[in-house]
């Protein structure tokens, strides 16, 4: 459960990812940690999926 009682889906971790089908490639991601996009989380996967 999240921390911030804001926020509706209480999940701690969460990625959302942008997938370019006809490319086939990842066009984009974030990471998100209690509701909040998490910067260096979501440049570590950058990293991993490129």
């Amino acid at each position: 459960m999240s921390p911030d009682p804001d926020y509706h889906y209480g999940y701690r971790l969460g990625v959302h990812l942008i997938i370019d089908l006809p490319n086939r490639k990842i066009a984009g991601n974030d990471v998100d940690r209690d509701g909040q996009v998490d910067p260096k989380l979501t440049e570590l996967l950058t990293k991993m999926v490129n």
